[in-house]
């Protein structure tokens, strides 16, 4: 009875921060794949991490893994937990042990119906009042150009009738 209805079995997220870390992201991926974790990519040479992170939110992936060139430097990996909002950096030689325990620990808690996504239920509000908002200011804008185009259209009538006037008193 979980209102999360998942698309996709995606577990992981492998996300960039920087330019030209597609090899390192695709390795990473890679060997999660190789232990059976469920970890996909936004196909993309540069992502902006706002994109990466809308689309695990979309998509309700549990987890991201952040990359760039400080963790790249430093041996780590931060990993952020989507549901719990919570970010902890992770050595890489520990990530696979890490990442089954919390995936482990989600699915758990996903059957006993305690994941829930913060951030994709504020969009969502955001979204409904954002949405009666933009109807409403639309169809006033809509109701405004209406106006502005009724009274150009008259103006116009005025002018041509003047200038049809004109024309009629030049001919005779």
């Amino acid at each position: 009875d979980n209102p999360y209805v998942r698309e996709t079995q995606t577990e992981v997220l492998v996300a960039t921060i920087g330019s030209g870390l597609i090899g390192e992201k695709l390795a990473l991926a890679r060997a999660l794949w190789d232990v059976d974790i469920k970890a996909e990519l936004v196909y993309s040479e540069n992502p902006k991490p706002q994109k990466q992170l809308s689309f695990a939110l979309e998509n309700l992936i549990p987890f991201i893994i952040w990359l760039g060139e400080n963790e790249l430097k430093d041996g780590v990996v931060k990993l952020k937990c989507l549901y719990k909002e919570t970010e902890e950096t992770i050595p890489r030689d520990q990530l696979i042990q890490v990442l089954h325990e919390r995936i482990n620990l989600y699915k758990s808690e996903l059957d006993q119906g305690l994941v829930k996504y913060a951030k994709l239920e504020e969009s969502k509000q955001q979204e409904e009042e954002g949405g009666e908002g933009r109807k409403q200011g639309e169809s006033r804008k809509q109701g405004e150009s209406r106006k502005q185009g009724e009274s150009r259209k008259q103006g116009e009538g005025k002018k041509r009738g003047g200038e049809e006037k004109k024309q009629d008193d030049e001919k005779n």
